[in-house]
Order: structure tokens, then sequence, then C-alpha cells
């Protein structure tokens, strides 16, 4: 097991960082730096990467060299939870290989995604549960109770996953005496804890629902979720997840030594992926169903493992090296369309050098903004403002009307505008709409018109792909660049 880790470990220390939710890491980064909003998903999340502010500089990196450290805590996490369970031997072993080498899993903790410490707070909830329940230890089962508090304040499909995978637990749990009463006991605390969550998540939807961004959610919806999660959850699409880890799974269905276990995580896990339909771009399926898709993998290792042992192979090496070169080739077209650039992972290298190259103090950015021309129309247009203020840079940014309405001021070191992909970028409901009829939106190309410049930093990049909002059409190449402005 403890080879699995490690290889784990190096896969996830080596593969290159990804920003998965095509510029709003930046949004979750200011909100975190400023402190002064809180997230639909929830706070938990915030607060932890506030307290990493503190100790280091604000930056989206520092919370993916978080997630990073989340990632590998899970590593070992969750197959000492396995264990737990008196599975078939050698589940845990194989847990830790199957979450070692999934390139979902391994690249989930190179993502901001904030789901990861959310996992790993349910992960060490869950363990301390489960050791409190069968020890009856007071301390251990509150610690319980606020790390799966935590936990349902980080994703809200986690307000309804917590408790279930309490329950799943606690029933393993049901011979020993008095467990209604302490399950009953952290059962009243841990809503203490997540009642104000659940007013905020409430209030949240109803202002999303009003903007036509979360859909109403009657009886007829939830008919819906079969069909949609059909085409949709991730254990289900072998471009992105090893087709036999799902397999597996079902299969540990059908063995009557494995199937209670493997129906509850798998129930669970439809659960959880189902609970995510409610707002579920396509390009979100990976991180949106990561916890889930670990489930799932959970109950395939059992599932294998329960084979193994009824069967005994003649020839147990021969077997293994096959099941493991068979699930390798499943996984491999995972790590090729996870791992793939990005129209996204070039504007992430681009917006470094171009603030690499800014004065240290006194210069002044114009970037695109969200209420700048054209209308947005859901395009997102975050920027890292938080990497313009000490300790990396010292400057001040407007926005593109904003300059404007401030008299277009020429800073002591420099005004600098950026034009990087967000000035490409226009949702296909936009475009239909003849928002923006030219590759450039005309917020950045009619300042670029109207005033003189120089490049400081040009770069030609070409289109990697449209993603699923249709940002970037058939432009075959986007020029980015940094521009110092000169007066008129």
């Amino acid at each position: 097991m403890w080879a699995a880790v490690a290889v784990g470990t190096v896969l996830r220390l080596a593969i290159p960082y990804k920003l998965v939710m095509v510029f709003s890491a930046y949004r979750l980064a200011e909100d975190a730096a400023a402190f002064v909003h809180v997230p639909r998903s929830g706070a938990a999340p915030l607060v932890l990467y506030r307290m990493a502010f503190a100790a280091w500089a604000p930056d989206h990196l520092t919370m993916v060299a978080l997630h990073t450290a989340c990632g590998l805590a899970l590593l070992v996490l969750l197959p000492a939870l396995v264990a737990r369970g008196s599975p078939p031997p050698g589940t845990a072993a194989v847990v830790a290989w199957a979450v070692g080498l999934t390139p979902v899993f391994a690249l989930d903790g190179r993502t901001e995604n904030p789901i990861v410490p959310g996992l790993l707070w349910l992960g060490t909830g869950a363990l301390l549960w489960d050791a409190g329940l069968a020890s009856a230890r007071r301390f251990w089962l509150v610690g319980a109770v606020v790390l799966l508090a935590l936990a349902a304040q980080s994703r809200p499909e986690l307000v309804a996953v917590a408790p279930a995978a309490a329950v799943a637990l606690a029933w393993r749990h049901r011979a020993q005496p008095g467990w209604r009463v302490r399950v009953a006991g952290a059962a009243v605390a841990w809503l203490a804890l997540v009642a104000p969550h659940l007013l905020h998540l409430r209030h949240a939807i109803a202002l999303e629902q009003a903007a036509g961004s979360v859909p109403a959610l009657g009886p007829g919806y939830w008919l819906q979720v079969p069909v949609r999660l059909a085409g949709s959850a991730l254990p289900l699409l072998p471009a992105l997840f090893p087709v036999v880890t799902t397999l597996l799974a079902v299969a540990g269905l059908f063995a009557a030594k494995t199937r209670n276990t493997v129906a509850a995580l798998l129930a669970i896990a439809a659960l959880w992926m189902a609970l995510t339909t409610v707002d579920l771009p396509r390009t979100s399926v990976p991180r949106l169903h990561a916890g889930a898709a670990l489930l799932v993998t959970v109950a395939a290792a059992r599932a294998l493992c329960g084979w193994w042992q009824r069967m005994a192979p003649a020839r147990p090496r021969v077997w293994a090296f096959g099941l493991a070169a068979v699930w390798l080739g499943s996984a491999l077209p995972g790590a090729s369309a996870l791992l793939a650039r990005t129209n996204e992972d070039d504007a992430e290298q681009f917006l470094r050098e171009a603030v690499a190259a800014l004065p240290a103090t006194g210069a002044c950015v114009v970037a695109l903004d969200m209420g700048d021309e054209p209308p947005a129309h859901r395009t997102q247009r975050a920027f890292p403002a938080y990497l313009l203020r000490p300790p990396h840079r010292d400057a001040k940014l407007y926005s593109v009307e904003g300059w404007r309405r401030a008299d277009q001021p020429l800073c002591p070191a420099g005004t600098y505008f950026v034009v990087d992909h967000r000035c490409f970028a226009m949702h296909a409901d936009g475009r239909a709409a003849g928002i923006t009829p030219s590759p450039m939106v005309d917020g950045c190309a009619r300042l670029l018109r109207e005033h003189p410049w120089s490049p400081v930093l040009a770069r030609s990049v070409p289109n990697r792909g449209d993603n699923e909002y249709g940002y970037y059409g058939a432009t075959r190449q986007f020029r980015l660049a940094l521009y110092r402005l000169a007066r008129r």
C-alpha cells in the first residue's frame, strides 16, 4: 500500500497544475482575499483559503498548493477508512493503487476545485465517526461532527452526502449499546452547526432561480435526473474515467458477500451525482463528480478483492498483472483528455508573464471587466486583481470603462492594457445574438483603436479548441499582448 501512496504522490507533484473553472478561479481567490462575499457552495473553503493567504501571498496558486496537500492526505486517509470496514484482504491496497493512479483523482488535487478540502473533511470526519462509535469516545465523535459540518459547508450536495455517509457508517455499529443516543446527539449538534449554511444555501438558490441559472426543483425535475446522469455521470464516461472500475463496482452488486456494502457506496455516489445536476456544465463533470467517483472506486476494489478471495486464481501473479494492464488501458484515455492543454492554460501562463513584466510599483493596469462593453452575456471575465497588490505588485486596476470614466489617467510608472483570451471570449448565446461579430470583443478593440500604444509583451497562441460555452468560436489564433498606453 505504501508503494501505491508513493507513486500517487509522485504523480500529483509531477503533473502541471490546471485551472478548471474557466476564469472563475480568479474570482474565487479574489473573494477569499477580500473576504467580503460567501459563494453559494459555502464558507468553509473560503475561510481555509483566507487563513492560507494570511501566511502566504494571496494567489490562486496558494489554493492549488493547499489542494495538493489535501489530495496527498486523501491517499493515506481513504485506504485507512476502507480498512476499518473489515473488507476482503487486499482491499485497502487496491484502493490506494486505484486512487493513486486514476487520472481524474491525480489531477483534482492540482486544480482550484474547492471540493478537495471538503473531501478531506468528509473522509476525516467519517474516520473519526466510525472510530468514535466503535469506542464510544466522545472526543472523537465531537471531532467527527465538526469535520462533517465543515464538509457540508464546502459544496451544496455535501449537505446531503455527509449525513448519508454518517448514517451508513452508524448502521454498522447498531449492535453497540447506546448507539442511537450517540447518533441522535451528534445529529442535533451537526444540524446546529450547519443551520446558518442551510439558510444561506436556500437564499442563494432562490437568487439563482430568479436569474434563471438554476431550474425549478419540483418533482418533474427529479424524475428526469436519471436521464441527465446517463450522459453526464463521470463513472459512465470512458473518455474520462476507467470503465473497468465502473464495471467492477456494478459486478459487486451480484456477489452475496459484497452486495450490501457495494450497494450502499453506489447509492451514496448516485445521490451525490444526482444533486450536482442542478448546475452541471459538462466541463465541470470531472471536478464535481470526483468525490462520487471515489466511492465507486472503493466499491470496485471491494468487489474485486471479494472475487479474488472466493476464486483464489491458480496463477495469481499472472491474473494480477493482467487485470492491472487492462485497468491501466482503460485509464489512459482519461489521462490524455484531462491533461490536454487548453486555452485557459495559455491564458494563465500569459497573465503570469504579463504581471511579471509590470513595474513593481506605480503602474496602472486596464483589463476587460464584467461591466465593460459588450455585455458579458454569461461570459466569465474575472481578473486576478490580487496579483496587482503587495506582495506581488503595487498597481491600480481599472476596467476599460472605469479607466475612461477616470479621465484616462497615465500613471507614473506607466499605464498598461492587458489583452488576453477574455478579449476574445463570448458565450455562444451572445455570439448568436450578434453581440460581437468580430473575434476581438469591441471593448478591447475600441481601446486599441482610440489610443496610441506600444507592445511590452506579445504572444500568438493557437485556439486549442472551444469549450462547451462556445467562448472562442472558430478563431484560429489569439494575439495576446501587454500594451503600454500613451497620450493621444
